[in-house]
């Protein structure tokens, strides 16, 4: 798995990674608590999940030399949160 910095061209359409994920259905939730911090306070944060597979074209000045290379794309995104009771949070 890679962090992506680029928002990479796709095959498809000439569309962007980002888009392309922007557009995608959501396949899922899930709830995680975040702790408090010194500037934060604790929450519970539901990340929302999308994925793709996607074919991804060498940066201009590489396409003489290489091909488009299939790979899969995972998002997941905070989307909404809720406080955390103060029993839960961390002195």
């Amino acid at each position: 798995m890679i962090r992506t910095i680029h928002n990479r061209n796709i095959t498809d359409n000439k569309e962007k990674i980002l888009k392309k994920l922007e557009n995608s259905a959501s396949c899922g939730a899930y709830s995680i608590d975040i702790l408090r911090g010194k500037k934060r306070k604790a929450r519970t944060a539901v990340m929302e999940v999308k994925y793709e597979s996607v074919k991804i074209t060498p940066p201009k000045e590489k396409q003489n030399t290489y091909s488009p290379i299939t790979v899969n794309i995972i998002s997941a995104e905070e989307k909404s949160c809720s406080n955390i009771s103060s029993s839960n949070k961390i002195s």
